[in-house]
């Protein structure tokens, strides 16, 4: 023996997965162990772990497209796909039961195989293997190699020495007229794997509550001076105080800010100002201020002057004969009434000189209103 090989236990760690496909080759198995059997190789197959990532990811593509003008765009050059890209806008995709069902199963996929590798990694922690082949050593690049004319029980002493002087944990096993020595460093590191996973399962158990239990609304807007209900059973209101913005010299918005009241029921519980990525939260609801836009001060009178509606409305759509033009809808439903409001066209080219009466759809809307506040729209998410 001219040289003291270290192992480096190349067999594969020992697997529950291993014990089933045993049990699986015996007779007279019960249809629940047959179940069982193949539900929980299913849970740790790598090929199915690829096509479940891979669904993932198809959803979360189209979840996000969906906020984007893309599929808009699609009918253009294929009209006959119209009617998809409508149901497409009418799918909520991350509050969908497929998305929640997605997650749950790669959570409980995980967790399935990180219990199938307990046995090997404790067996490598407690009783790594000590003995390996010539063939492991011949296909592995050597980190050091020692040669030496003294006699093995002498090299493996010397072996030994120096790998205890640098902290090695050492084990020896002697096969014939060889000695293996195994040695390694931080051995408790392999339980690292078991906070990763746990790390990733808790991030798809709040995704999977986020998407039954949260909301998301993009089109909460609160004209300046009105107060609006959160909903979605928060009993929370917000109302906007006042706004302010500032544009650069070409007339860019450069900043601008929402100055909030929050009201739990009918206390108020919280003041606070708002910017880009500088949100309000209150217990388990965040309000960020997403954009702006113009908005009108509305007053509605019957004939006998008896007040019907007197409100602030935000311009959240557009006009279908002018997508220039913003506007808003206003319903009375205890007058059985729905009418819409145009805003001037935002396009300097096409704008009035003046604001005309007629620039809105109302006679009871006073020709000034179209000069109102603008409106701020703040985006939530709930559960924070």
């Amino acid at each position: 023996m001219g040289a003291a090989p270290v192992s480096a236990a190349a067999e594969r760690e020992p697997r529950i997965t291993d014990t089933l496909r045993e049990r699986a080759k015996r007779g007279n198995r019960s249809p629940l162990e047959i179940m069982i059997v193949r539900l929980w190789r299913f849970l740790c197959s790598v090929r199915a772990a690829l096509y479940e990532i891979v669904f993932l990811a198809v959803l979360v593509l189209v979840g996000t497209l969906k906020n984007s003008i893309i599929p808009a765009q699609v009918p253009r050059y294929a009209p006959f796909l119209a009617p998809v890209i409508r149901r497409w806008y009418q799918f909520d995709v991350f509050h969908s039961l497929i998305f929640s069902f997605t997650l749950a199963l790669i959570a409980i996929a995980i967790v399935v195989c990180t219990v199938n590798r307990i046995p090997g990694i404790w067996q490598a922690i407690a009783q790594p293997t000590v003995t390996t082949s010539r063939g492991a050593f011949e296909r592995s690049d050597f980190a050091a190699s020692l040669s030496s004319a003294e006699p093995p029980p002498s090299v493996v002493t010397d072996v030994q020495k120096l790998l205890k002087a640098r902290r090695y944990r050492l084990l020896t096993q002697a096969v014939g007229d060889e000695t293996h020595i195994y040695a390694d460093k931080n051995r408790f590191g392999k339980l690292g794997t078991f906070p990763f996973h746990l790390a990733l399962i808790l991030i798809l158990v709040g995704g999977i509550v986020g998407a039954q239990y949260g909301f998301r609304d993009k089109l909460f807007a609160i004209p300046e001076g009105s107060v609006r209900d959160v909903g979605h059973g928060t009993g929370l209101r917000v109302q906007l105080e006042s706004f302010v913005d500032t544009y650069n010299q070409i007339g860019a918005p450069t900043s601008y800010r929402s100055d909030l009241v929050l009201f739990d029921g009918d206390r108020e519980v919280k003041r606070q100002s708002i910017t880009v990525n500088h949100p309000m939260s209150y217990k388990n609801a965040t309000f960020y201020q997403s954009s702006f836009g113009p908005a009108a001060a509305i007053r509605v009178a019957d004939a006998n002057g008896n007040v019907l509606f007197d409100d602030g409305v935000a311009f959240l759509y557009t006009s279908r004969s002018n997508v220039n033009a913003p506007a808003a809808l206003v319903e009375l439903p205890a007058q059985n009434i729905r009418f819409s409001l145009i805003f001037p066209d935002t396009k300097l080219d096409n704008a009035p000189e003046t604001c005309r009466p007629s620039s809105c759809s109302s006679k009871a809307i006073p020709a000034e209103s179209c000069a109102a506040p603008r409106s701020r729209t703040i985006r939530r998410t709930y559960p924070s």
